[in-house]
């Protein structure tokens, strides 16, 4: 089901954008869900690369030991945090409203009105991505977005932002 939202400007322009669907959207997660795993087997494979070298140079006092476990293992849940959740959050701040499978599907996010997302909104929409995920693998999200009339996820109300359909414009000859 197709559906399109038009925007009046302050200065009396008018325009409309095509949403995007449910069916985008989750393949947008399914494939920026892909290269954060590609990441951590990435990251998997040279850990246990540099693991040899890595326990050569390790400390041999028990409590040394015990505190550069226990600072990996902080090391290792930040770094889970921010590539599950701070990537969507950067990617949506820093290139204009999209991930890697946005951009790949031809959809991005932008704020009501049709302004570019800003940091802040991208913060927002993606910390309630995490409750939409907590709660219930996406399917309050998902209820969301097919019985609202703009497809907006509850993480889209909270920020004040829309995913539509980036259009082409043909070039004149």
């Amino acid at each position: 089901m197709e559906r399109n939202i038009e925007i009046r400007t302050p200065e009396s322009i008018a325009f409309s954008y095509d949403l995007a669907g449910l069916g985008s959207r989750f393949l947008a997660v399914a494939v920026d869900t892909a290269v954060q795993i590609l990441v951590i087997v990435g990251l998997f494979i040279g850990l246990l690369v540099a693991a040899p070298h890595i326990h050569a140079s390790a400390p041999t006092n028990p409590k040394e030991t015990h505190l550069a476990e226990s600072l990996l293992l902080a090391a290792g849940v930040a770094f889970f945090f921010i590539l599950f959740y701070g990537y969507f959050i950067l990617f949506e701040a820093f290139w204009d409203g999209r991930t890697p499978g946005k951009k790949l599907l031809g959809i991005r996010v932008v704020r009501d009105g049709g302004y570019p997302v800003d940091f802040g909104s991208a913060l927002v929409r993606n910390i309630v991505r995490i409750g939409e995920q907590i709660l219930g693998l996406y399917l309050i999200a998902a209820i969301s977005a097919l019985i609202s009339p703009e497809n907006k996820r509850v993480g889209d109300f909270a920020a004040g932002t829309l995913v539509i359909r980036e259009t082409q414009i043909q070039r004149p000859r």
